[in-house]
């Protein structure tokens, strides 16, 4: 039950009263005609790795017999995708009429609720709700669920003044991890053209397995339930930490006890770290190299290469083949994805000489206070976008509040 109170000028109301709850289906893939046409047909991976609010276009599309012959709904533009199982809580908003598979419960706002306002709503409650999903599978939240959770909602022009400020918010911090892709996106093509594509091998070099140059390292989680092993000064990994790709702290640490009395081990300076579990490996495989000595947990692998193969070198290998690692994931019985230890130990690695491979490393660190800096300004607009809505959503946004460092020249008025 949720007990923090709405400003008082806000209601608190259920969703079904400030929207109307659609579902989708999807047409007999054994029916040809039901596919390839012109009406938009949305599934949640469509939504998955969407950088922004809207999505304009679908990679599939129905006919309008397709339409006709399933229960799915065509949802106008502005309306509000949320996913409701296998994962929950994915959000986007349409920029153009569409129709949707059974994975979501789509919000089409009513008369004085701002469609900007209600995305930024569902995406804070987002995991507030997938606590609500039931299911033996996996976890789906039902329409009815979902119709009679609270929501606060102000007036239409507050709506709207928080929608910009939010919006205003996410634009710097997505184009602040886009610089930091960026960067990356260069070294991976001087990577591939000083070495080539480690699947095909152009330039004939030495080519082993990921299993025949490193040993592997596991991780684990101390027991929540003792205070003891954690709040003290070792980094513990998980993937939340994997947004860098050089880990030399973590959200979580622990203490000197629980190495002791548990089975945890410490990983390496130089390590590269890889997610093997996760539903993040639905679009992404992260990858890192530490700085300094961390523990893991069960969700990550740790890659300590061996004498011959420069570790930095090795991540890079691992990263230009990311879509090759990507196609190696699977889901769980329970849904939950998660990248096989037998294909990532076939994983091709490149082995040209030490001093082609220290050449590329030396590159890359020199690159590094560019992405470095880059990273850090992500981080500060990732926590003051978190910070403004906090805020935004207890109806504190009352004064001009600069975004980013001096000279960034991007404002948001909160007035």
């Amino acid at each position: 039950m949720r007990i923090d109170l709405p400003p008082e000028d806000w209601k608190r109301l259920p969703i079904a009263e400030c929207c109307d709850i659609v579902s989708g289906a999807t047409p007999s893939r054994s029916e040809p005609q039901y596919w390839n046409g012109e009406i938009a047909w949305a599934t949640p991976k469509d939504i998955s790795g969407l950088d922004g609010l809207v999505l304009e276009d679908t990679p599939e599309h129905i006919s309008l017999l397709g339409y006709k012959s399933c229960s799915t709904t065509l949802l106008p533009i502005g309306s509000i995708l949320f996913s409701s199982r296998a994962p929950i809580g994915l959000v986007a908003i349409t920029g153009r009429e569409m129709c949707t598979n059974q994975g979501f419960k789509s919000l089409i706002p009513k008369k004085g609720v701002d469609a900007k306002f209600l995305y930024w709503t569902m995406r804070r409650n987002a995991s507030r709700i997938a606590d609500l999903g039931t299911g033996a599978t996996f976890k789906e939240v039902s329409k009815r669920v979902l119709s009679e959770f609270e929501i606060d909602v102000p007036t239409l022009d507050i709506q709207r003044h928080i929608a910009a400020v939010l919006d205003k918010a996410d634009t710097i911090r997505r184009k602040r991890a886009q610089a930091v892709r960026l960067a990356n996106g260069l070294l991976r093509a001087i990577f591939l053209d000083r070495f080539g594509d480690p699947i095909t091998n152009p330039k004939g070099l030495t080519v082993r397995t990921l299993a025949e140059v490193c040993t592997f390292v596991s991780g684990g989680t101390p027991s929540k339930s003792k205070a003891a092993y954690w709040g003290g000064t070792f980094p513990w990994v998980s993937p939340k930490d994997m947004k860098r790709t050089v880990i030399s702290d973590a959200e979580d640490r622990i203490t000197e006890m629980a190495f002791q009395e548990t089975t945890l081990k410490r990983i390496p300076t130089n390590t590269v770290l890889i997610v093997v579990r996760g539903m993040i490996l639905a679009h992404t495989v992260p990858l890192a190299i530490t700085a300094n000595e961390v523990a893991i947990n069960q969700d990550l692998k740790g890659i300590v290469f061996s004498q011959g193969l420069e570790p930095a070198f090795g991540l890079w290998c691992l990263k230009v083949q990311h879509k090759h690692l990507l196609s190696k994931v699977d889901a769980a019985a329970h849904g939950t994805k998660r990248l096989d230890m037998l294909r990532l130990r076939q994983a091709p690695i490149l082995v040209p000489s030490i001093s082609q491979q220290k050449h590329f490393v030396d590159l890359w660190n020199s690159f590094l206070t560019f992405q470095q800096d880059s990273a850090k300004q992500y981080d500060d607009s990732d926590k003051l976008f978190a910070s403004l809505s906090q805020r935004a959503f207890r109806g504190e946004l009352r004064r001009s509040f600069a975004l980013g460092k001096a000279g960034a020249g991007e404002h948001c008025d909160e007035a």
